[in-house]
């Protein structure tokens, strides 16, 4: 947290000095290895989701109630 904390205040600093144009472009930048990034983690799936996961979300849903009380929940 450290280490982003002193990006942060650098940037502060810089910002004011750099042109609209470049500001722009490093942001689209920075989107861009963000998109990398995410589709490098979120396409091995087997490495994120644990198999009992998949093993619940197939299984069918049953509710059990023991609620005979005559009343509307």
């Amino acid at each position: 947290m450290l280490y982003i904390n002193s990006i942060y205040i650098a940037f502060s600093q810089l910002l004011p000095l750099m042109k609209k144009e470049n500001l722009k472009r490093i942001i689209s930048n920075l989107e861009s290895i963000l998109n990398e990034l995410k589709s490098e983690v979120y396409s091995d799936k087997e490495s994120y989701v644990h198999p009992w996961d998949e093993h619940i979300r197939n299984a069918p849903r049953t509710i059990q109630s023991e609620d005979d009380d005559g009343y509307a929940d």
